[in-house]
């Protein structure tokens, strides 16, 4: 029987003599993704290679330096594809039961037909989640160039100067893992509304409103559920604990990573307001009770992606009606995963722009840069420390999403804004419904303390 070396050597040799006829620059193989990687000119002409093998690797490069993308890799985005709106009981995540998975095309049905109308509205003790497939991920920078892969199966990619393995991306480890293999979650899963405060003193969800609510942080929790304004106005603090109580944890800069790479990966872009249009363009002196919005207005587009927009639409979500732009997006089932509200990032930790993380299955805690939390680090291990003014981000560090440089503009590089202050900073994300163009789902602001209110940031779960 032959070895799984000379087995991968038989594809690779079979793939070689397919490319033949191309002329290559010098290759990155994908080793165990029976693809093969040059980078730049492939067997499809189009940036990308044709495989009926879903875990080949794909991704895409970045120049950071012109501002130019290349695919890599395989020609499909199966990971992207397998984000699903699923009726739960809690989060599956952490703990809690999966019910029935939706309609891929109308989350107020369910996959047979059936209504669902009154689980997703959470008049049934059920939630919505967007259930996210484990990946494996690699991202390096070469020079000025950003390269991404992933796939639903561990590979490794030979550079040419070395030999580099993907790892599970960390929204789905667990604690205590090391290696591939062990100690992951087969699923992610991240809230598909933004959270909605249940009051335990009348038993039902309520909609949020402008001012701080009156909370029971011991009954009271956040769910998942369509037909209700956002909780905003809370702390980060609370945000937490309310999560907790839903059967959750806050969304967290894990999850939020991972979704945003693959918004990357699959639009090979950071300009999400191009991509995918938010709700960011009401700039006619809006309110929280005139226009912050019901959520479940993407409950049409059920796991696909897109915009939601006209005055009826926003009157439908109560608002004034008086806004006829875009009110609300949705990125694979995730909607509003930028713009509307700002939303909270928990399992980070800023003090004078140095990043703390801690993982995802950790203890998450504000000001705090003690283990669990640890100083965040590139992918050859430099430790991080972001800009010390604000602007448009121009580059990132290696290895994620941290800001490595800022002097670029809404409409070039990373096309976000990033905000800075001094003292220990809790991170918020997005933009709202009238920031315009610094918002995205890349916009961070690392400015304000953990107790900051604010009728414009929500959390999700």
């Amino acid at each position: 029987m032959a070895t799984q070396s000379e087995v991968n050597q038989k594809l690779l040799d079979a793939q070689l003599t397919a490319l033949s006829n191309i002329a290559v620059t010098p290759k990155e193989v994908a080793y165990l993704s029976k693809v093969i990687i040059d980078g730049q000119k492939t067997a499809d002409a189009t940036g990308t290679l044709v495989t009926d093998d879903i875990t080949a690797p794909y991704g895409y490069e970045w120049n950071m330096l012109t501002d130019t993308y290349k695919r890599l890799g395989a020609n499909h985005i199966p990971i992207q594809e397998g984000f699903r709106r699923v009726v739960t009981v809690g989060n599956p995540q952490f703990g809690g039961t999966i019910y029935k998975y939706l309609n891929e095309d109308d989350s107020t049905l369910y996959e047979d037909g059936s209504s669902a109308t009154a689980d997703i509205n959470g008049s049934t003790g059920k939630q919505v989640f967007v259930q996210m497939p484990r990946a494996y991920v690699l991202e390096y920078t070469v020079g000025t160039v950003a390269k991404t892969w992933m796939s639903l199966a561990p590979f490794s990619v030979d550079t040419g100067t070395e030999v580099i393995e993907a790892t599970c991306d960390e929204a789905f480890r667990k604690t205590g893992w090391t290696t591939n293999g062990s100690n992951e979650w087969e699923h992610a899963y991240v809230s598909a509304f933004e959270g909605v405060l249940y009051d335990n003193s009348s038993a039902s969800y309520i909609d949020g409103i402008a001012t701080a609510p009156t909370l029971d942080l011991v009954n009271d929790k956040l769910g998942s559920v369509a037909g209700f304004k956002p909780t905003s106005t809370i702390t980060i603090i609370n945000g937490r604990t309310l999560c907790e109580n839903g059967g959750s944890k806050q969304f967290d800069w894990h999850r939020y990573s991972f979704m945003r790479l693959c918004f990357n990966v699959e639009y090979m872009t950071h300009d999400s307001q191009t991509a995918l249009p938010g709700y960011t363009e009401n700039t006619s002196g809006p309110s929280f009770d005139n226009d912050a919005l019901k959520t479940g207005l993407t409950l049409s587009l059920g796991n696909n992606s897109g915009s939601i927009s006209g005055s009826a639409n926003h009157l439908a979500g109560g608002g004034d009606g008086g806004f006829s732009g875009v009110v609300a997006n949705s990125y694979r089932g995730i909607e509003n995963f930028y713009g509307h509200l700002w939303t909270w990032l928990d399992a980070i930790n800023f003090t004078n722009a140095q990043p703390f993380i801690c993982g995802i299955d950790e203890t998450f805690a504000s000001d705090s840069f003690v283990a669990p939390y640890t100083r965040a680090t590139t992918t050859s291990g430099e430790l991080i420390t972001q800009p010390t003014s604000n602007g448009y981000q121009s580059e990132l560090f290696s290895g994620g999403f941290f800001v490595k440089a800022i002097g670029a503009t809404s409409a070039t590089k990373v096309t976000d804004y990033y905000y800075y202050a001094s003292g220990n900073r809790v991170l918020y994300f997005g933009g709202d419904l009238n920031y315009g163009s610094p918002a995205g789902v890349g916009c961070l602001a690392a400015i304000n303390a953990s107790s900051l209110v604010a009728w414009h940031i929500c959390s999700r779960l």
